[in-house]
């Protein structure tokens, strides 16, 4: 690689690196840019193992969340069942408060009938 190109690498990563006149780099200026880019590669470093666990860490969220998932479609399936069996219990109740009113609409009917003829009965053989 040439030195022009490593100078281009270099400013890429805001690392400035100034050549000689006869094309060369003046060693105090490769041992500053060397220490930059170790700056550089110790920050990455840094910034991937933070990464890394910033990664296990959301893993272990996500698998925390799955089996609350899981753990509330269980819960939401036995909460509809038991919505079902509430309404066939509500049906079955509709339908004997339906009977048991047609039952004591009759027998009231029975009862005033009963009444009119005592009442009747009563008038004619008083």
């Amino acid at each position: 690689m040439e030195l022009q190109d490593l100078k281009e690498g270099l400013e890429l990563l805001g690392i400035s690196l100034e050549l000689e006149e006869d094309g060369s780099v003046a060693p105090s200026q490769l041992a500053a840019a060397t220490g930059r880019l170790l700056q550089l590669y110790r920050y990455n470093l840094g910034t991937v193992e933070e990464l890394k666990l910033s990664l296990q860490r959301t893993r272990s969220d996500v698998s925390l969340l799955q089996e609350r998932e899981a753990s509330l479609k269980k819960e939401l399936s036995e909460v509809q069942k038991k919505y079902l069996t509430l309404c066939e219990k509500e049906r079955k109740l509709i339908e004997k408060t339906s009977t048991l009113t047609s039952q004591l609409r009759a027998e009231q009917d029975e009862v005033i009938f009963i009444c009119i003829c005592d009442f009747t009965w009563e008038n004619q053989h008083t």
